[in-house]
């Protein structure tokens, strides 16, 4: 709190989507904070409701939705920022996902570590660095049971295409976002 130079609190998006699986990581997010005396606001949506009312993905959907409910809390000032769990990973499937689907070179940038209202601090961390971080400190999580489905693209990508690219050239994640980091650079220069 005080002593860092920040005032920390939790934002928790239940989308509507796993049922009582959602609901109970909703719970366990609810007992964290409170047990830590963090101050969290929850926001809850109907995600695959909204995804066949706009004719989106439901991928789509409920990444609108994550970013509406922390545009709120930015608008209301009831936060300065927005720190999110995005890491190295996540940014090598965006990468990848934009070149498969025929980015320039300002879409193959990649996942930005800050842009207004937003930080992304983990970004160079793998979740498997950062899986190691919360084991050494006895640290519980959960895990949506959804990244492991097949029917989101990204999840393809995670789950099929990483693994097979990971293991012919070691350190493609590391190198596709080295890739992005280097794209945003040139597009800067050249805008």
């Amino acid at each position: 709190e005080k002593e860092y130079g920040f005032f920390l609190s939790a934002v928790h998006c239940e989308h509507g989507i796993r049922g009582e699986t959602s609901l109970a990581d909703c719970e366990f997010v609810r007992a964290l904070c409170a047990k830590w005396g963090v101050p969290l606001t929850v926001f809850s949506a109907d995600c695959p409701r909204e995804a066949i009312n706009k004719g989106e993905s439901l991928e789509t959907a409920a990444r609108e939705f994550r970013y509406r409910s922390f545009q709120t809390l930015l608008d209301e000032g009831k936060a300065d920022v927005i720190v999110t769990a995005h890491h190295l990973d996540d940014d090598a499937e965006t990468v990848l996902f934009r070149l498969c689907r025929g980015a320039s070179l300002t879409g193959a940038s990649g996942i930005s570590s800050e842009r207004k209202g937003f930080l992304r601090p983990l970004l160079d961390l793998t979740k498997n660095e950062i899986l190691e971080n919360v084991r050494a400190h006895g640290l519980t999580y959960r895990e949506d049971e959804s990244n492991k489905e097949r029917e989101a693209t990204r999840n393809k990508l995670r789950l099929d295409v990483f693994p097979i690219l990971e293991e012919a050239i070691h350190g493609t994640a590391k190198n596709l976002v080295r890739f992005a980091n280097h794209a945003a650079e040139d597009d800067e220069l050249l805008y």
